[in-house]
């Protein structure tokens, strides 16, 4: 025991139903991390239901903390009334038997979670559509704010309320300034860009290869790139997107961890994509047999050719939209990488009447980028939904989950494992034009 008794051997603060944190008192616990736990909690004089984030109480996370808080505060400061529709209001924030207590807003579900209730069978386009549209004016907003998220992921997109087809974004803990990037190694695995897994230097564009990542895995069911570790990532990515440019290759420091290099290569690059096996030997780890989960190679033939158990198939022309959309999110190299400026005035997100809205509970309007509306509090981190108010729902994939359908065992293991800046490319939906690339 340490802090006087009061913390365990992992220095959380111990808590139990019905114990106090101040002014509040414990309901249920929503989750763990490294960071410390989230604990749902009522506040004693109004009676508001609020999520607590209590921090482990060591220094580097109590300063991890605080710099979360920092980053809320930047984006209030920055878009004030626009960004509490779409970011995490922050209520409150004290510290309590030497642990920073961060108070925030309770949502509903998170993603992960609704894809795991809807069996892995994927979700409607125009849910899709409602959420991507969401999220890019979320960016927009960091981008303005000269903020990277670094952890875009479905479990840290929420559900406004159970009944809502509305969003929010949490978890900034990770974040940071583009201006000011900190760590060289960011990202859940399954949405990590390959800029960051190369070893190069990265900008918001990791953002919208996660943004990609959490479209496609909506769609789908499936994460697109369930890796098991990092050369098996590369070797998914590499495969279902195309190769990095040598251009790109040659700037990146982790280029070798991961290719030979061969100057007069017949495969037209000089540089060779090592094998399972030569990584494994290189590295002196087990060799991963990894396993194709679709039954395509390449991201469009995947979307166009889905065999996913809905109630009504998806017109191809929308197919055809989607990918192409995908596709600008996950360019290899981050220079051909749309952001989410250019993002936003792709088809899929700017032209309503192709698909249609998805209306699980009455809601207000997507705000725009310039009309999101807002209070007066900031935003901010991991919350989940009680069980006793989410119908018993697995509540991260480090749990144990009640598949609703077969999964292939070594996927299964990774999915609940992982809780744990430009040339365009042509869109070839109709006479859909590209997004024009920045100037300057």
């Amino acid at each position: 025991m340490f802090n006087n008794a009061l913390d365990n051997e992992n220095r959380d603060l111990i808590l139990f139903v019905n114990s106090f944190i101040r002014d509040y008192v414990v309901v249920d616990l929503l989750g763990t991390g490294t960071f410390g736990q989230v604990v749902e909690c009522r506040h004693l004089g109004t009676g508001q239901t609020v999520a607590i984030k209590v921090i482990k109480n060591q220094p580097a996370y109590f300063q991890q903390a605080w710099m979360e808080i920092y980053m809320l505060r930047r984006i209030h400061d920055c878009h004030g009334e626009r960004a509490v529709n779409l970011v995490v209001r922050l209520f409150d924030h004290f510290v309590f038997h030497n642990h920073l207590c961060l108070v925030f807003e309770k949502l509903g579900i998170n993603l992960f979670e609704l894809v795991q209730q809807n069996g892995y069978r994927g979700l409607d386009l125009g849910f899709i559509r409602r959420v991507t549209r969401q999220l890019l004016v979320v960016l927009r907003i960091l981008a303005d704010c000269d903020i990277i998220h670094c952890d875009l992921k479905p479990e840290n997109i929420l559900l406004r309320n159970r009944n809502s087809v509305d969003v929010k974004l949490i978890d900034f803990g990770s974040a940071c300034q583009e201006s000011h990037v900190g760590y060289t190694y960011v990202q859940s695995r399954f949405y990590r860009a390959p800029e960051v897994l190369l070893g190069s230097q990265y900008t918001s564009k990791i953002d919208l290869w996660s943004l990609g990542c959490i479209a496609g895995e909506l769609y789908l069911g499936l994460p697109l790139f369930p890796g098991a570790c990092e050369h098996d990532m590369v070797t998914r990515i590499f495969e279902m997107i195309g190769p990095p440019s040598d251009g790109m290759l040659e700037r990146c420091r982790n280029s070798t961890k991961y290719f030979w290099m061969d100057e007069h290569g017949s495969s037209g690059s000089k540089y060779n994509l090592k094998s399972d096996e030569e990584y494994a030997i290189e590295n002196s780890s087990s060799i991963q047999n990894w396993k194709r989960y679709f039954g395509r190679r390449s991201l469009r033939e995947i979307i166009m050719h889905d065999l996913r158990r809905t109630e009504a198939p998806t017109p191809n022309n929308m197919k055809e939209c989607f990918a192409d959309f995908l596709l600008g999110l996950l360019q290899i190299d981050p220079n051909d990488r749309w952001d989410a400026e250019q993002a936003s005035r792709h088809p899929f997100v700017a032209e309503p009447h192709l698909f249609t809205e998805v209306s699980i509970a009455r809601s207000d309007d997507v705000p725009s980028y310039d009309q999101a509306t807002d209070s007066r509090r900031s935003p901010v981190t991991p919350i989940r939904s009680s069980p006793l108010s989410s119908g018993g729902l697995i509540r991260s994939r480090s749990e144990t989950a009640a598949w609703t359908v077969t999964l292939d065992p070594l996927l299964r293991a990774r999915l609940e494992d992982q809780s744990q800046n430009l040339s365009l490319p042509k869109f070839k939906f109709g006479s859909f034009s590209s997004p024009s690339p920045p100037t300057g």
